[in-house]
């Protein structure tokens, strides 16, 4: 993520990274799993994040395969 903002009400995201396999899990602050995850290649991921109260949260993408993950810090913003 590239410090993407998507509405409070929840939203869609596209991940480019790199090293993703099928499947991959996100997570905002650790603790909310993303609503669902769509494995497109090794280097996208398409996230339908769920409602968040505004502000900004640390996104973690986790590849499922071996727990190996990225973090971004204030990756995504709620508002």
């Amino acid at each position: 993520t590239g410090g993407s903002t998507i509405s409070t009400s929840g939203g869609y995201v596209q991940i480019v990274g790199k090293s993703f396999s099928n499947p991959m899990q996100v997570f905002l602050d650790q603790s909310t799993p993303a609503t669902s995850v769509s494995y497109v290649n090794t280097t996208t991921i398409n996230v339908q994040l769920p409602t968040k109260p505004a502000g900004n949260y640390t996104c973690f993408v986790v590849r499922t395969s071996d727990g190996q993950f990225a973090s971004k810090i204030n990756g995504l913003t709620y508002a």
